[in-house]
């Protein structure tokens, strides 16, 4: 059985030979949810991180000072030319 017809199969949920409209959308919609479950897990993960590099002082607790350490590095990352302002002029090969 090849992969087109596993994927009809899949999509017969009563088995009887046919794929009604809700078959169709609710394998879709499965599917979907279990992206963006996948995504939302990605993402949870990466805020975990991020809380990690920021905490410098690793004492579990993000301070003011380590908020504001945060976005002074990024902007300086972004402002390649140095000029104080992130604008088209700074290269985005950089980023």
């Amino acid at each position: 059985m090849g992969e087109r017809e596993d994927g009809y199969r899949r999509r017969d949920a009563n088995g009887d030979g046919q794929v009604h409209a809700e078959e169709y959308v609710s394998e879709y919609e499965v599917r979907l949810l279990k992206q963006m479950e996948d995504q939302r897990t990605r993402q949870i993960d990466q805020a975990d991180f991020r809380f990690t590099v920021l905490d410098k002082n690793e004492d579990g607790n993000l301070s003011l000072d380590e908020f504001h350490a945060s976005g002074s590095r990024m902007f300086s990352a972004l402002d390649t030319n140095e000029d104080g302002i992130v604008d088209e002029l700074d290269d985005a090969e950089n980023y």
